[in-house]
């Protein structure tokens, strides 16, 4: 009986077996769906350098002009992460909670501005010379926890959202800064919707791709057309500056689809960033000059000019792709140095407590103090409030969201773990 079973391999084994070429090569990883984007440094690098660029702006140095960069850099990173993050989750379980988003998001964002509302309010006494100047400071205050600073100019006229000099004696904008904040709140009360409403994870992704794409390149259009009508208030509404959310977002699900692979190995390579970080450059320092090469010239226009979110957005897919891609470069190595990634870790609350500082530490209050002294203390101030912030709010409030069994957790760097996946 062995016998005969071991003749019967034997001959199995001689048939000739059918020829079926050569093996397929296995497809490059940018065509393959990505898995869970895990925790990557170099982005809270990313978050370095757009907090960065709105540092320069804001001392009151007068040399470099980049701040709206670094916004529209954190908005193409949050249009590219939270994207992700959804259709990771519709992967898993085929839907979207909606509603445990809004509490994740809730726990994130509102706790540290809340937080310095109130020391602004109780500070208030002190910081205002005036019962107008009270007022208005209450008035700001307002605004921020409604997260409506964007629309100031539609609803009042009072200047351009991100406007931080002061209007008229007695009308020092504490928290002109926070109209950023309120459009990206704004981007998440809609999308999560419209994504789980059209079903977009369950779409070619291709498609969807596109359609964001598109959605960008229609918002610039828009922008265009208010600007030659003479309407630049019309671009305070939170819509019109989505352009960069899109792009992140397009990013997300070429990425988490495994689409256009060419494209994203072109967006990846050396000679792509290089460019980016050369536009960067030109933009950060021509802006300052009347005649220079910056995006925004004249320095007087307007900081929502019709195609300048989208340049500065492509620019922010560039390195995003890169950084994505190839984490091992130069460029990934520096992004994801601790010292960096300390600096993104804080951008959230850098962001938060830099201009109220710097306008209660102004000129105008130690006139006799020079430059460099005005600048090294309102830097020293925002990052230890910053540190408190991150660590006496911030930290505490991102724990206890995910306390619950099954939620999102919390890893090294503070991005969000849904639970059993590495983001």
């Amino acid at each position: 009986m062995v016998l005969h079973v071991a003749r019967s391999r034997a001959s199995t084994a001689a048939l000739p077996r059918p020829d079926n070429g050569p093996t397929a090569a296995p497809p490059p990883p940018e065509s393959r769906p990505a898995g869970p984007i895990g925790y990557r440094p170099a982005l809270d690098g990313v978050r370095a350098l757009a907090i960065g660029l709105v540092l320069v702006e804001h001392t009151g140095l007068e040399v470099f002009d980049g701040g709206n960069s670094g916004v529209v850099l954190f908005f193409v990173l949050s249009g590219f992460l939270i994207t992700k993050l959804m259709a990771e989750e519709w992967g898993r379980t085929g839907s979207l909670d909606v509603r445990a988003f809004y509490r994740r998001r809730s726990l994130r964002i509102m706790p540290a501005p809340l937080v310095l509302a109130a020391v602004a309010f109780a500070a208030g006494w002190w910081l205002t010379p005036t019962t107008e100047a009270l007022h208005y400071l209450w008035f700001e205050l307002v605004m921020v926890v409604l997260y409506l600073t964007n629309l100031r100019p539609l609803l009042f006229g009072d200047g351009a959202p991100g406007d931080i000099a002061r209007l008229q004696p007695g009308q020092e904008r504490y928290f002109a800064h926070t109209w950023s904040l309120s459009i990206e709140e704004h981007f998440y009360l809609v999308w999560p919707w419209v994504l789980r409403r059209l079903r977009l994870p369950e779409r070619p992704a291709v498609t969807v791709v596109r359609g964001l794409a598109g959605v960008a390149v229609a918002i610039t259009v828009a922008r265009w057309a208010m600007d030659r009508h003479g309407d630049p208030d019309g671009v305070s509404f939170s819509v019109l500056t989505f352009d960069g959310f899109a792009w992140g977002a397009a990013l997300a699900f070429a990425v988490h689809g495994g689409t256009h692979p060419r494209l994203r190995r072109v967006l990846a390579s050396t000679p792509a960033v290089a460019v980016a970080l050369a536009v960067l450059a030109l933009d950060l320092v021509g802006r300052k000059q009347p005649d220079g090469p910056g995006l925004l010239t004249p320095q007087d226009q307007m900081p929502f000019h019709y195609w300048y979110y989208t340049t500065i957005g492509l620019v922010g897919v560039v390195l995003i792709t890169h950084l994505h891609s190839r984490p091992a470069s130069l460029l990934g190595q520096l992004m994801a140095w601790r010292p960096v990634v300390i600096i993104g870790r804080l951008s959230y609350s850098i962001y938060l407590w830099h201009v109220p500082i710097q306008v209660a530490v102004s000129r105008e209050r130690f006139p006799g103090w020079p430059l460099w002294r005005l600048v090294l203390v309102e830097q020293g101030l925002t990052v230890m409030a910053a540190v408190a912030s991150y660590r006496l709010v911030e930290q505490p409030a991102r724990r206890w969201r995910f306390r619950r069994p099954g939620a999102p957790r919390v890893e090294r760097g503070g991005q969000r773990q849904p639970a059993g996946v590495s983001q």
